[in-house]
């Protein structure tokens, strides 16, 4: 939590115990959220250093480095019931895709056939393209790939993190690069 989204913080807890979610771990962007978490007697994990925009993904990364998953949730998230019952756990990250009613056909997505020449003998690679995967509720398994793109999207630039967050779970792996595996809902 940021303290630009503390507003959002009652309604956001009041959604969380009426949603029944077990576990909940309150990040701190900053020193006025960190205060006023405290002021509120609410505990919380202190981010030292962090920057608005990739703060969550600095928190993540802390979480999988001690082997715990982490189910990412903003405060601007209505949670209508808990989160956990429908994750299935089969993939390093699982996410929700965004799009419109008009867009709803690109909802499935489709393949795109990718030819990168560096790669050689195995130079054509298939993805998926969807309308665009949304960070703001995000499941990430306790794997070395999932700590690999909190890591990575901590160290992008705040502004294109999502487009960042984007990129890495659906660009195809080669020369090094790892992908993790991933689940949209």
């Amino acid at each position: 939590v940021a303290h630009a989204a503390l507003r959002l913080l009652s309604p956001f807890l009041d959604a969380t115990h009426h949603a029944a979610v077990p576990n909940l771990l309150l990040v701190a962007a900053d020193e006025p959220a960190a205060n006023a978490l405290e002021a509120a007697g609410l505990a919380h994990y202190r981010l030292s250093g962090a920057v608005q925009g990739t703060a969550k993904w600095l928190a993540a990364r802390d979480v999988l480095a001690v082997g715990c998953a982490a189910l990412l949730v903003e405060p601007s998230v209505a949670l209508l019931q808990n989160p956990f019952h429908y994750l299935f756990r089969d993939s390093d990250v699982e996410t929700m895709s965004l799009t419109s009613k008009e867009n709803a056909r690109l909802l499935r997505g489709r393949v795109v056939g990718i030819d990168d020449a560096a790669m050689g003998w195995s130079r054509y690679a298939q993805t998926m393209s969807v309308a665009m995967a949304s960070s703001s509720v995000c499941y990430l398994s306790a794997t070395h790939e999932a700590y690999h793109l909190a890591q990575d999207l901590a160290s992008s630039s705040p502004n294109k993190a999502e487009d960042a967050f984007n990129q890495h779970i659906f660009m195809p792996a080669g020369d090094g690069v790892t992908s993790p595996g991933r689940h949209c809902f």
